[in-house]
């Protein structure tokens, strides 16, 4: 799906309320912009994800600019949990990049929950 390049105005909507509450709590866009991204702005999932993960570059940068004018930053704490993130991240993704659109696989139905509660008798 193409879309304009002209300013949505939800997208900006969302935008503020990620930022405000990125500000305020520290949460924004696992929390708050993927849900809005799909329930009102009509994008797919895997969309609203990889437009959350673009908009946390330009928030982490102005959250960085703004704590180490302040010397607030631990740079050395910063990096170790930056690392272990990335290499958390890549380890549950592995199976997805290899196939980045298979389809998800099946819930389990009723009859094969119910032959695995009868399994552990």
């Amino acid at each position: 799906m193409r879309r304009s390049l002209m300013l949505d105005p939800k997208l900006a909507a969302i935008g503020v309320c990620g930022g405000l509450l990125s500000g305020l709590l520290g949460v924004g866009g696992g929390v708050v912009m993927v849900p809005l991204l799909v329930l009102w702005a009509s994008y797919g999932q895997r969309d609203a994800h990889a437009i959350s993960l673009g908009a946390i570059i330009p928030i982490s940068i102005a959250g960085i600019a703004t704590y180490g004018i302040a010397g607030e930053v631990r740079w050395w704490d910063a990096l170790a949990l930056a690392a272990g993130s990335i290499v958390g991240a890549q380890t549950v993704n592995v199976r997805r990049i290899d196939r980045p659109y298979a389809a998800p696989p099946e819930p389990p139905s009723r009859r094969s929950a119910l032959q695995v509660v009868h399994a552990d008798d």
